[in-house]
């Protein structure tokens, strides 16, 4: 995972409904110095990525939300 993230510049938007599981990953990825938008729903995504769109470098999505 540390090549995934050692050399981005720019945010990851984590799409996460599940408040444990979206704070551990924050976690895990904000150690690697990269900047996280979290957000619960896809209304909220499409937001940030209406927002955002320039300096998002990687979505993770939580399937079944």
């Amino acid at each position: 995972m540390r090549r995934c993230f050692e050399h981005m510049d720019g945010t990851v938007l984590l799409i996460e409904d599940d408040q444990f599981v979206a704070e551990l990953i924050d976690e895990i990825v904000s150690s690697y110095g990269v900047e996280t938008v979290t957000v619960r729903s896809g209304k909220e995504a499409r937001e940030v990525w209406d927002k955002k769109r320039e300096s998002l470098r990687l979505i993770l999505a939580d399937l079944v939300i």
